[in-house]
């Protein structure tokens, strides 16, 4: 085999390595006590959030993968909260972040509390799809956000449906 076969094996190996990593790697990542099911390695943060009268501290993980951000919110319920006033607020809130409410719908999910898609449009002026997934367990409420210029299922599904609640 001359040396120049050789070279072109060895490039043709790292090209077919390349294109079996998949854009979207998913995997379970822990939430506060929630676990989610993300495509890549997640940020987290957490911060104070307004609700009603009360300020609770929302825990936020999110990533990046193939043109989409995939984002966890989860807030821990104080006890005595009414949870579905708590949802209705964060229900309004991320449609309105949207900025786009003629479009947006709530929608019946299975194993979802209460599941919406909007439209919107980035900073930049392009067009924005996003899908939204609540669920309230025993004492919190989780957010499964999708956004990107076009969402398929093969970005949303398993992230709409990888949350597992204590």
């Amino acid at each position: 085999m001359t040396r120049a076969t050789r070279a072109l094996l060895v490039i043709l190996a790292g090209v077919a390595t390349l294109a079996c990593s998949p854009a979207l790697n998913w995997r379970a990542v822990p939430v506060g006590a929630t676990t989610v099911l993300l495509p890549c390695k997640p940020d987290k943060a957490q911060r104070p959030v307004q609700m009603g009268s009360q300020t609770l501290t929302i825990d936020i993980a999110g990533c990046e993968a193939a043109g989409a951000l995939f984002a966890v919110s989860r807030i821990e319920m104080p006890a005595g909260m009414d949870s579905q006033a708590l949802l209705a607020q964060w229900h309004a809130a991320a449609m309105a972040s949207l900025g786009d409410k003629e479009k947006s719908q709530a929608q019946v999910v299975p194993g979802a509390t209460l599941a919406a898609t909007g439209l919107g449009k980035r900073p930049d002026g392009s067009d924005l799809q996003a899908r939204f997934l609540w669920q309230v367990g025993a004492r919190e409420i989780v957010l499964l956000a999708v956004y990107a210029p076009h969402i398929t299922e093969a970005m949303a599904e398993p992230f709409l449906t990888g949350l597992q609640l204590p």
